[in-house]
């Protein structure tokens, strides 16, 4: 009988390898919600077969985050990028030490995987990418993908995308440390990345940034790459909210929270948390005026740009001063220009790329090397305090297809937003 090989290492071993937008939340979280608790679900959208003892060596590794602790070269590192945090913010993250027992990983007898956190919302938000990773680079590790790409061809794949879109002018970041193939490449990604940035005309206006706090670290220190931390928030910011206060005014209430802690920094809104009615309805003249722009994830993006457009319009806000970034998962160079070419007549467009860059590579036909998988963990109840009832938590994007949570509450919330 064949018995499946797993990594013998440490996949999640440094503690910033995670994007920027997790110690964003983390911060607003602990002054505004410190006893809110919350429930997290592993969803996989490809409705994956994982090999038989996955989720026993997926706990081998989760046991294994209780010795991870930030650097004080990376602190002191973040301490200069991240400006608007405050100094207490730092010495909490040095004392922050993650809890096994908070996970709770299964697998059915046909070999589908499930994986649920709960704990303090502060504290359990640490798990999301940590957790994506460590499943991402197992699975390939045990289908053989990471012996099909090697360091030199990841640095290539990595340096040829980075120059396509520099050379046609495309302002982008990389987003790819949730669904990358491994650590490892994506690590020799950003280093052919950062050389066309290094070495290409236009490069720097052109490749901003990485999401992956510890990768922007190393491409600073290795690469000679001093890259801007990119990320604002995730769904579940807004989606606890509505949660918490119910979808009228959840995105209202969200952006006053994040301009109170911010000021004007980070100033990108992610507007498809619930509903664009839901959105649409709470984008004030104010909110248009204080965000620098809108991230879209979901949905078509030329629609969704003239709908975006004409609302700063009718606010009386020139679109052409305000940013969209697009981060539908994009898997076409071609299509990111199409898309750039069109919202350029309109707002200031920048791209944040993803799999693309960590788990799109190609053979020389043009065909893929192997497919990532689709997997999110997604908030999914969230009570104020301990003592309180836990309400179902449901994200409502523009683009239905990716909708998650309980069928009866998002229909109760569309009934609210639409009538």
């Amino acid at each position: 009988m064949n018995q499946t090989n797993y990594p013998q290492y440490q996949i999640y071993n440094n503690f910033f390898d995670l994007d920027l937008y997790t110690l964003n939340m983390c911060f607003v979280v602990l002054n505004e919600f410190p006893r809110a608790c919350t429930k997290w679900e592993f969803f996989d959208r490809g409705n994956t077969t994982y090999p038989k003892g996955f989720a026993d060596e997926l706990r081998k590794q989760i046991n294994g985050f209780v010795n991870i602790k930030p650097s004080q070269d990376e602190i002191n590192f973040i301490r200069e990028k991240l400006y608007y945090l405050p100094e207490w913010f730092f010495q909490f993250l040095t004392s922050y030490k993650y809890d096994p027992s908070e996970v709770i990983i299964n697998q059915d007898e046909d070999g589908h995987l499930s994986v649920s956190i709960e704990g303090l919302w502060w504290k359990t938000i640490f798990w999301e990418q940590p957790i994506l990773e460590t499943i991402s680079e197992m699975w390939h590790f045990t289908q053989g993908n990471l012996d099909k790409i090697s360091n030199e061809d990841a640095f290539l794949d990595g340096y040829n995308k980075a120059s396509f879109l520099i050379n046609n002018n495309i302002k982008f970041s990389e987003f790819g440390c949730r669904r990358r193939a491994s650590y490892n490449l994506h690590k020799e990604v950003l280093r052919g990345m950062c050389h066309a940035r290094n070495t290409i005309e236009n490069g720097n206006e052109c490749f901003v940034g990485t999401s992956d706090i510890h990768l922007a670290y190393v491409a600073k220190k290795e690469f000679d790459c001093d890259l801007t931390i990119c990320g604002t928030m995730a769904h579940s910011y807004v989606t606890n909210i509505a949660a918490l206060y119910g979808p009228m005014e959840a995105n209202s209430l969200a952006m006053d929270l994040w301009r109170k802690h911010f000021k004007c920094s980070l100033g990108i809104f992610l507007p498809d948390g619930i509903s664009l009615n839901g959105f649409m309805t709470n984008f004030s003249k104010e909110n248009a005026k204080s965000f620098d722009g809108l991230r879209h994830d979901s949905g078509n993006e030329e629609e969704i740009t003239d709908l975006f457009v004409a609302k700063y319009k009718e606010l009386g806000v020139n679109p052409m001063h305000k940013s969209i970034i697009y981060s539908n998962g994009f898997t076409d160079m071609n299509r990111v220009i199409e898309v750039n070419n069109y919202a350029k007549q309109f707002v200031q467009p920048s791209f944040g790329l993803g799999g693309f860059f960590t788990c799109n590579f190609m053979d020389n036909e043009g065909n893929k090397k192997f497919k990532g998988l689709n997997i999110v963990i997604k908030s999914i109840a969230v009570k104020m305090t301990e003592k309180r009832e836990f309400n179902h938590v449901v994200k409502i994007p523009f683009d239905m297809n990716k909708a998650i949570g309980d069928k009866q509450t998002i229909d109760m919330y569309n009934f609210m937003l639409h009538n």
